[in-house]
């Protein structure tokens, strides 16, 4: 927001010229007021520890379910019907006044953090902002070790992603080997923000065995096998993203990409590099 409030910044790190600039100064200017006069509360008032919901099936159906269409059946994986989702799955993830909150270690000291959360949001309106409908979105964020923390991805009405390619998911899950549950969960949790045009066949057996290990249900049978390859090639928000090195790093092409190389769209460069590195799989190659 500081950056947004000064067109000098904007230019030099977005790349944006002096109207444009302004323009952003304006509705930030216009953004604070508003909050001024009808504060949101705070993220910490809201945020709960999401980590009981883990051990509850119905939770990884609704999780999964903005990226994944009907075909994949994803509840039926765990026992369950989309009815029995709905009425017991999504409700806790849809909360106003609480969000649950997962987070994830990795290596280093970073941590990545996914946080369901439901509000109200604002819209301006001739002139004036108004409430509109609640809205559920999940964010993904990766929190380094030093520094500000990134926007990965975020799954919305206007979602943010790919975050992850497979590589990075991989490395991310094997982390936590031995611990064959972790592995599963982690797969599961970032799911979400993966988006890889050149995404292996190998995912789906990654994917059915952590539907297997969560789930209970026999990996090669249909169900467990259908939502696996649904969630590895189903992904209609970003799975048609491609990936390349550009300076030493992996950079997304995908158009709505935290981790795009274009500076309107992406993280700045400096972050995007942080990003590449933190969650760089060990052992492979700059």
């Amino acid at each position: 927001m500081d950056e947004w409030l000064d067109p000098e910044k904007s230019m030099a790190r977005r790349g944006l010229d002096l109207a444009a600039a302004e323009d952003l100064r304006i509705f930030a200017e216009s953004m604070l007021a508003d909050e001024r006069d009808h504060p949101y509360p705070s993220a910490n008032e809201l945020a709960v520890d999401g980590s009981p919901l883990l051990e509850r099936p119905e939770f990884w159906p609704a999780h999964l379910c903005s990226t994944t269409d009907r075909d994949a059946d994803v509840p039926s994986a765990f026992g369950l019907s989309w009815d029995e989702v709905r009425e017991t799955g999504l409700p806790p993830l849809k909360r106003l006044d609480q969000w649950p909150v997962f987070t994830i270690p990795l290596h280093g000291g970073a941590v990545l953090v996914i946080i369901h959360r439901t509000h109200h949001p604002r819209a301006l309106y001739r002139g004036k902002w108004v409430q509109e409908e609640a809205e559920h979105q999940i964010d993904f964020w990766l929190a380094p070790a030093t520094g500000e923390g990134m926007l990965l991805g975020s799954v919305q009405a206007g979602p943010t992603g790919p975050g992850l390619r497979w590589p990075e998911l991989k490395g991310i899950a094997q982390a936590a080997a031995p611990d064959r549950r972790e592995i599963a969960r982690r797969l599961l949790l970032l799911a979400p923000i993966l988006g890889d045009k050149e995404m292996p066949d190998q995912a789906v057996t990654w994917f059915a065995q952590a539907l297997s290990i969560l789930g209970g249900l026999d990996r090669n049978s249909w169900v467990v096998c259908n939502a696996a390859e649904g969630i590895a090639f189903g992904n209609e928000l970003f799975r048609y993203a491609t990936w390349r090195q550009e300076d030493g790093i992996w950079v997304c092409d995908g158009i709505d990409s935290s981790r795009s190389p274009d500076p309107r769209i992406g993280l700045l460069a400096s972050d995007l590099r942080r990003a590449a590195e933190i969650l760089r799989p060990l052992g492979e190659e700059q």
